[in-house]
């Protein structure tokens, strides 16, 4: 369908405000702009603030950041999803877009990127290091820690420096998903994260594997109740002798 050359351009103007102060629609080339375009326009811009709503959902539903670095994320967003109403700016990264894989919200410069990492606890690493590649590579430069897995029926990996210690339990509650608590000891302080998981022992594997590849991490210590995990006794003893863990 072709529309008439003002009222497209009256129908952009009321679409897009700023529009002429853009040069997108102007004397020289309305001629050529039909209501598709507009419609185009329109849909990707829905389409990715859409997709910026639910990264955003999915990336928090699962996280256990501190509160501010969240409140930052999302007012990093908001100012990013406003931009996309400019129609120039909505044509130009269309294409971009489209084939972006990461989250949009972390593509910050390594300095930003460090100052949030320091904040962070061992544990939320994992969730930080798959928001951009920049994120990746800075979590590869941290110092090493200690790494302390108890194989029972609700194991525990745990991470840090003998004196702050950060773990995550994994249980087959899923009411008990996100459960924080805390611990402390004259000369320990130990930070428990609640996760749910249907094979408890499996995720906890899984969970060392990334760290380890991420962070360059080994085992120091492993506990196993016998009595608990007896039915998955010699597979655990065989998975560590995989990581070349030496009893």
């Amino acid at each position: 369908m072709q529309l008439s050359p003002s009222a497209i351009v009256n129908t952009a103007l009321l679409l897009f405000p700023n529009s002429h102060c853009l040069g997108l629609f102007n004397p020289k080339n309305r001629w050529r702009i039909t209501i598709l375009d507009l419609i185009d326009v329109v849909i990707f811009s829905v389409t990715v603030i859409m997709r910026q709503l639910r990264l955003i959902w999915l990336f928090l539903c699962h996280s256990y950041f501190p509160l501010h670095v969240i409140v930052y994320m999302i007012s990093t967003g908001f100012f990013r999803i406003v931009s996309l109403f400019e129609p120039q700016n909505s044509l130009k990264n269309q294409t971009s877009m489209k084939n972006r894989d990461r989250f949009p919200l972390l593509h910050l410069d390594y300095v930003a990127v460090r100052e949030v990492l320091n904040v962070l606890d061992p544990i939320d690493y994992r969730n930080f290091s798959k928001t951009s590649k920049a994120c990746r590579i800075l979590l590869t430069t941290k110092k090493p820690y200690k790494v302390e897995l108890t194989f029972t029926k609700c194991p525990v990996f745990m991470i840090g420096d003998g004196t702050i210690n950060h773990a995550v339990r994994w249980v087959t509650n899923q009411e008990e998903h996100g459960i924080r608590t805390t611990h402390t000891w004259p000369d320990e302080l130990r930070e428990y994260v609640f996760a749910y998981s249907y094979n408890p022992l499996t995720s906890m594997k899984e969970f060392y594997l990334y760290a380890r590849s991420l962070m360059g991490i080994e085992i120091h210590t492993v506990r196993l109740e016998m009595i608990e995990i007896r039915g998955q006794l010699w597979e655990t003893v065989d998975w560590l002798h995989s990581t070349k863990f030496r009893f």
